[in-house]
């Protein structure tokens, strides 16, 4: 069984790692206004950026609720303290798997429920913790293996994309009559219309770091999208494959560890044109 240590002074508890499916949120300083001809992207700066680290699953027995509940409610109540994570691979990424499973993290508490006393698995209870990332510790990930041919501004090797087309943007207004249905129309003309798609991949830990990371260092600037055949990321007015000039329309990255060496992610993109 791993273990994480939550200290503060010469105060501290240890419990097992949380369960799968956590969320590490990478909350990114971008704002977007929709416009006549797609979107405007400004940018805080890579200074308003944090990263929090939300638990559903914490199950524990009844000492480490205890001593958690003293801990969170009491000792280190509303101050920071130190997430240790041990010297060695834990297998618990808290703020994203570009951060790492190793080392001492200074977070701070932004929530903390406990339930009842569970059935299953018996004598049990679940925490829910939500923390805010303040310092990491250096880490380098592994490098990346490659799982598909999609590439995402310059992390290659990524898996074919899950995807949702929206459909296109039809850029005009129509006012059907009350008399007769005659309709009349207000049309911005093609450039007005707009091209989005939401997809979902599915990600190992070394691309899931590779790219977490491209996507913070892109933030508001273009980023280009390779595709490999029959992908069809913008639907069929967008073509099978292609090289797509995009916006991320992703302020808030979610990266969820899914189980041993997966992680999935889901982003937001706006066609902006095609190269």
């Amino acid at each position: 069984m791993t273990t994480v240590t939550m200290r503060l002074g010469a105060d501290s508890v240890t419990i097992r790692t949380p369960q799968y499916r956590y969320i590490a949120l990478l909350n990114m300083g971008l704002h977007y206004a929709k416009t006549t001809y797609g979107y405007s992207v400004w940018d805080d700066g890579l200074g308003y950026d944090y990263r929090t680290c939300k638990v559903s699953k914490w199950l524990l027995d009844s000492d480490e609720c205890q001593a958690l509940n003293a801990f969170l409610t009491t000792t280190s109540r509303g101050l920071p303290f130190t997430l240790d994570l041990g010297d060695t691979p834990s297998g618990f990424f808290p703020f994203g798997p570009d951060y790492g499973d190793c080392g001492e993290f200074t977070v701070q508490l932004i929530d903390f429920n406990l339930s009842g006393i569970l059935f299953d698995p018996k004598k049990f209870f679940n925490a829910s913790v939500e923390l805010r990332c303040i310092a990491h510790p250096t880490y380098t990930p592994a490098d990346p293996i490659q799982q598909g041919n999609l590439r995402i501004g310059r992390v290659s090797g990524l898996p074919t994309p899950q995807v949702e087309v929206s459909p296109d943007c039809y850029a005009s207004t129509v006012t059907v009559s009350r008399r007769g249905g005659a309709l009349s129309v207000i049309d911005l003309g093609v450039p007005a219309d707009r091209s989005e798609t939401k997809f979902e991949l599915a990600l190992n830990t070394s691309n899931a770091a590779a790219l977490v990371a491209e996507l913070q260092y892109i933030r508001a600037d273009d980023c280009s999208i390779v595709t490999p055949v029959n992908s069809y990321l913008f639907g069929v007015p967008g073509g099978g494959s292609g090289t797509y000039i995009t916006k991320q329309l992703s302020p808030t990255l979610n990266i969820t560890h899914q189980g041993c060496n997966r992680f999935s992610t889901a982003l937001n993109c706006w066609l902006k044109g095609i190269s």
